[in-house]
């Protein structure tokens, strides 16, 4: 049951994230800036449903979207509130960040909960 509750929670943000902001498909977002970052942080929470869905362990805060597709000057990374240790390693964060090519990162805890994008 819990996959299918995870399921249809990927599938309730993609369809609210399309109805709110008038997303008319990745790549292309005609949006401002506030709706934009409502559909990466959908996209990202998108991202963390599937992962769970499919049985990948999340525990150790891993990037999950490196750089997201909707926006490559963003990254999608999974973290601990509070934040721990295991979060500040290296192998547990985004590559594009760490060389510079994505500016911006979205984290989310490892119940795909929002919490901060920067």
């Amino acid at each position: 049951m819990k996959k299918e509750s995870y399921a249809m929670a990927v599938v309730l943000i993609l369809l609210a994230s399309m109805i709110v902001s008038g997303f008319d498909g990745f790549g292309s977002f005609g949006l401002g800036c506030e709706e934009k970052a409502k559909v990466l942080v959908n996209a990202c929470k998108m991202a963390c449903y599937e992962a769970i869905n499919n049985g990948t362990d999340l525990s150790k805060g891993p990037c999950l979207l490196d750089p997201m597709s909707q926006d490559t000057n963003w990254v999608c990374d999974i973290a601990h509130k509070p934040r721990e240790n295991i979060d500040n390693e290296r192998e547990n964060q985004c590559n594009s960040w760490h060389n510079g090519t994505s500016k911006h990162f979205i984290e989310l805890t490892p119940e795909c909960e929002f919490i901060t994008a920067n």
